[in-house]
Formats: C-alpha cells, sequence, structure tokens
C-alpha cells in the first residue's frame, strides 16, 4: 500500500536557474518565520521547527543548483579558482557566522539576529539575479558548462 502510494507521486521538475532563484527568497521566508519565535507570548518551538522545514527546502534546492551555475557562468580555464573561491567563502561563513550571531544575540534583541538572516537571504537572491543576469549576457560563457538542469520534486 505505501509503495502504491510512492509510485502515484508526480515528479516535478524545476528548472535549475529557477530553483537556485527560489533558494535566497526561501531562506529568507525561514528566518521571517524563525522571527516569530521572538515575538513576546508566542510558543518557540512551531515557529522553530517550521524554520527548519522551509531553511531546509532551501537547502534541498541549492544543493544540486550551486556547481551547475557556476559551471556556466565561469569560463572553463578559470572554473577550479572559482569553485576555490566559492569554498573558500562557504568554510568562512561557516567559521565566522556562529560567532557573529553570537554576539548579535548578546547585544540586541532575539529579533534582529532573525531579522539580520532574512536580509542576507534577500541578498542572495540578489546575488542569484546578477549572476544569472551575468551568466546569459557574456559570449564568452557560451558552450561553457553542461546544458542547464532542473531539479526533481515530488509532489502527491
Amino acid at each position: 500500500m505505501h509503495h502504491e502510494r510512492l509510485r502515484r507521486r508526480r515528479r516535478t521538475r524545476i528548472a535549475e536557474p529557477v530553483a537556485l532563484a527560489l533558494v535566497g527568497s526561501c531562506w529568507a521566508v525561514a528566518f521571517v518565520v524563525g522571527a516569530l519565535s521572538a515575538v513576546p507570548g508566542v510558543a518557540i518551538i512551531g515557529p522553530v521547527l517550521a524554520f527548519a522545514v522551509v531553511f531546509t527546502l532551501g537547502e534541498c534546492w541549492y544543493s544540486p543548483s550551486f556547481q551547475p551555475m557556476l559551471m556556466r557562468v565561469v569560463p572553463s580555464s578559470d572554473l577550479g579558482r572559482a569553485s576555490g573561491i566559492a569554498a573558500a567563502f562557504w568554510s568562512t561563513a561557516t567559521f565566522v557566522a556562529p560567532p557573529l550571531g553570537v554576539l548579535l544575540v548578546d547585544l540586541a534583541p532575539r529579533m534582529t539576529l532573525w531579522l539580520v538572516c532574512a536580509a542576507s537571504g534577500l541578498v542572495a537572491t540578489g546575488c542569484d539575479a546578477w549572476l544569472r543576469r551575468v551568466g546569459e549576457v557574456p559570449e564568452r560563457v557560451v558552450g561553457h558548462g553542461p546544458r542547464p538542469s532542473s531539479v526533481t520534486l515530488y509532489r502527491r
């Protein structure tokens, strides 16, 4: 019975650039939902769990989309350097963000951290829009990297 339901689910394909554009927006929404945990009188667990679900959905869109996009917007001769820079920024953010978050929580109301993180999601969305525009315009990019892929989502 359970297997039948799994087989009946329809697959929906979302173009990789669209999925990547959804990431920053999804993360921004997740942090705004998380900010509800800082509202007096609101139980913390509900907004935090909703944050985790929405943020994870953004991660699921991000993971299969970033490297193919990078391969399209960066000439193949610079791909190693660009991938290294992206990894360095990701590692730096992973190292720096937790202490900055603790400092922000210590110095400002709890809501501030959530809203700063939501703003960073919107900045990521803007960067994605800029990168997609840059990736489509220059002729030097044409022919580099794989064809645009898609992300498969399953619906009931």
